[in-house]
């Protein structure tokens, strides 16, 4: 992992963290965003709760409302909508034992203290929770605070929190432009990425 803000930078990092990106640019990633939730199978999709982090104008809450989630909590550092809460993910403001799911995309790149930010998902996780995950590997801009060097790596990193690995597939952009596996999509200029879905193995 190459740590590409310094750790003693905080006030650098939260500066940095700021990117001007349209509502447009993200709605482009709604089905990106309903592709990897629908893979998850939660019965009683009314009762689960849920909490996205680094939502910024809250897309993914949106495609968690269209699969018929309905509890759901959001956050950012600088959010870009009034139902998003502003908060860091290194200290949640949320009790312990909390969430069904956590979902996260190109979130944890940007954590200044990415072991710091997984321990608080984990801290506001129930007993054998979902965690969705998109990570970005051996691929990053000039806000991201790390980079993992493989999918590989971001395995290894959760192996400690995960019970069961339900899915697991790392997309990437070929020298050629063309994207692998066929039938995903990255948007301009995005790299390679690991989608990942667990069920950790928290005992309450």
């Amino acid at each position: 992992m190459k740590q590409l803000i310094p750790i003693n930078s905080y006030e650098d990092y939260k500066k940095k963290q700021w990117k001007e990106v349209g509502r447009l640019y993200e709605l482009k990633l709604f089905s990106k965003h309903i592709d990897i939730i629908s893979k998850v199978n939660i019965q009683e999709k009314t009762k689960a709760k849920i909490l996205c982090i680094g939502s910024r104008y809250g897309i993914e809450v949106e495609a968690f409302k269209q699969l018929g989630y309905t509890n759901i909590q959001a956050i950012d550092i600088y959010p870009r909508a009034d139902f998003i809460t502003e908060a860091d993910m290194h200290n949640l403001p949320f009790s312990d034992n909390t969430f069904t799911i956590v979902y996260t995309h190109h979130s944890l790149d940007h954590s200044l203290f990415p072991q710091k930010a997984v321990e608080e998902m984990y801290r506001v996780s129930k007993n054998n929770a979902t965690w969705i995950h998109s990570i970005p590997f051996d691929d990053y801009g000039k806000e991201e605070a790390i980079d993992f060097d493989s999918a590989n790596e971001i395995l290894d990193f959760f192996k400690k929190y995960t019970r069961n690995e339900v899915y697991a597939q790392d997309v990437r952009r070929l020298d050629n432009g063309l994207i692998t596996p066929l039938g995903f999509y990255l948007p301009e200029g995005w790299k390679n990425e690991l989608r990942l879905i667990i069920e950790i193995n928290k005992n309450d």
